[in-house]
C-alpha cells in the first residue's frame, strides 16, 4: 500500500531520494540514495534546513502567516513569553510577539487565532526588552531566531561527519 503511489509516480517520471541505511527496493530505483548512519536522520534534516534557510529557499509569507516564528522566547527561562507574564491576570494560553510598527509587545490570542491588534506587524527576528507586569524587564528573542540558531549548529561539513552522507 505504501509503495503503490510512489511506484505510480516513478512510472510517470518522478525522481525520488531514498534516505535509508539499507539498500532497499526504493534505494535501487532512487535518483539519490542517502545511506546515512542509523539514528542520524535528525542531523540530516537539520542539514537540509540549514541549506534551505541559508540559501533563502523558504516561503517567507508562509513563515510569517502560519508559524509561531514571531512569538517571543524569554532569554532568562528559554520559554515562550505568555500573556500572563506580560499582563497581570493575563491568559497563560496566549503568546506575545513584538510589533514592529508600534515598537511594543502584542498579544497573540489563541481563541481569536489572531493578534489582538489587527494592525500589528510582528517581527520575526530580533531581540526585544519587555517589561513584565511585575515591573521586571527581560530580554526576549523570536522563535524564528531560536530555530535558526539551532539549525546553524548543523553546517553541511558537520552533518557529513555525523551521518556519513557526503556534504555535496
Amino acid at each position: 500500500l505504501f509503495g503503490h503511489w510512489i511506484t505510480d509516480l516513478m512510472k510517470k517520471g518522478t525522481k525520488i531520494i531514498c534516505i535509508d541505511p539499507r539498500l532497499s527496493w526504493f534505494g535501487t530505483r532512487a535518483k539519490h540514495h542517502l545511506r546515512l548512519r542509523p539514528g542520524t536522520d535528525s542531523a540530516l534534516i537539520m542539514g537540509f534546513l540549514n541549506v534551505i534557510i541559508t540559501e533563502d529557499l523558504y516561503d517567507k509569507n508562509f513563515r510569517d502567516k502560519w508559524t509561531n516564528g514571531a512569538h517571543l522566547i524569554r532569554k532568562d527561562t528559554g520559554k515562550l513569553l505568555r500573556e500572563s507574564d506580560f499582563v497581570e491576570n493575563g491568559d497563560p494560553g496566549n503568546f506575545v510577539a513584538w510589533d514592529s510598527t508600534g515598537n511594543i509587545p502584542v498579544v497573540w490570542d489563541t481563541v481569536l487565532v489572531a493578534y489582538r491588534d489587527s494592525k500589528a506587524r510582528p517581527c520575526v527576528s530580533g531581540e526585544h526588552t519587555v517589561e513584565l507586569w511585575t515591573g521586571e524587564q527581560i530580554v526576549c528573542h523570536t522563535a524564528w531566531d531560536g530555530f535558526c540558531n539551532e539549525v546553524n549548529k548543523y553546517p553541511l561539513e558537520e552533518v557529513e561527519k555525523i551521518t556519513g552522507v557526503p556534504a555535496d
